[in-house]
């Protein structure tokens, strides 16, 4: 990924809006992503279950995904300045 920054601080960027949240991540100011959960068409997301599952409030989890081929030998992953603002 382009905008990933190899041995360095990066920024991550999340942004989460609505009942049915849509949900958008940057890294680096470049944005990465975007699923809104009121239009996405998977044909085994039902938006109301999770809903009613998840509700509007709770934790925030963080979280790296990968594997050894992923990751070099005494690699880490860290967090620092983490913020939570309402909108």
């Amino acid at each position: 990924m382009a905008a990933w920054k190899t041995g360095r601080w990066n920024t991550l960027r999340i942004r989460c809006v609505g009942k049915y949240p849509r949900i958008t991540t940057w890294i680096n100011y470049t944005k990465i992503a975007e699923f809104d959960a009121a239009t996405t068409p998977h044909p085994r997301y039902d938006r109301e279950q999770m809903f009613q599952a998840l509700g509007r409030e709770g934790a925030i989890a963080l979280q790296v995904h990968g594997g050894a081929d992923l990751w070099r030998e005494g690699a880490k992953c860290r967090w620092k300045n983490i913020r939570v603002r309402s909108l």
